[in-house]
């Protein structure tokens, strides 16, 4: 069993995810793909295993894809293995310009990785349903947990960055309230990220 492990008022609150079976599956690049696809139009509360950059990539693409109303991150700083990735850029406009999802990120780190996305956020810095952050506490900066929820019961969790072992669930509602409410309450303490790609920091 995998816990997720919040403070909920100084205390910790364990939830777990039972069946790690399908997580621990192995599976190519293609494979990983469609079983993605097939967990979300099944609506699957089974974890798929996701600690691989490229799985990352497929899976945030899939988010993007499939969302109906809003992708929410909460990372380090976008990592260009992962979000520098052409098709999760490409997933990303289509979301945001196409289908009119908010995408709203809050990053550890002050500024993005360098890469495609990063030029994504800043051609689009003026759309209203895009909304880059970055965290203010030091006690947040250095928080180890990075986790994704996509609308209101798709999720991507990461219990410690710095020791990649993630997974995700198409569809769990309730471990998805769970986050949102994180993340809502990591919003607040939160300013606006400025990406300048004049800076040599982004360059190409």
């Amino acid at each position: 069993m995998v816990e997720l492990l919040e403070k909920d008022n100084g205390k910790e609150v364990a939830i777990g995810v039972e069946d790690m079976t399908f997580a621990n599956a192995i599976f190519d690049d293609q494979n990983y793909r469609d079983a993605v696809e097939t967990l979300m139009q099944l609506r699957s509360d089974k974890p798929i295993g996701n600690s691989q950059p490229l799985h990352a990539a497929i899976l945030f693409e899939a988010f993007f894809k499939n969302a109906k109303k809003r992708v929410c991150i909460f990372c380090k700083n976008l990592n260009d293995n992962i979000f520098g990735n052409a098709f999760v850029r490409e997933a990303a406009e289509l979301a945001l310009l196409q289908n009119k999802i908010i995408i709203d990120i809050i990053i550890q780190e002050e500024a993005p990785d360098a890469g495609l996305f990063a030029q994504f956020l800043e051609n689009n810095k003026s759309n209203s349903l895009l909304r880059v952050r970055k965290v203010q506490k030091e006690k947040t900066r250095n928080a180890p947990v990075n986790f994704c929820v996509m609308d209101d019961h798709a999720l991507r969790f990461e219990k410690d960055h710095n020791n990649v072992k993630a997974f995700a669930i198409m569809y769990s509602p309730a471990l998805a309230s769970m986050l949102l409410e994180k993340f809502e309450k990591l919003s607040k303490e939160t300013i606006p990220v400025q990406i300048q790609l004049s800076d040599p920091a982004y360059a190409i």
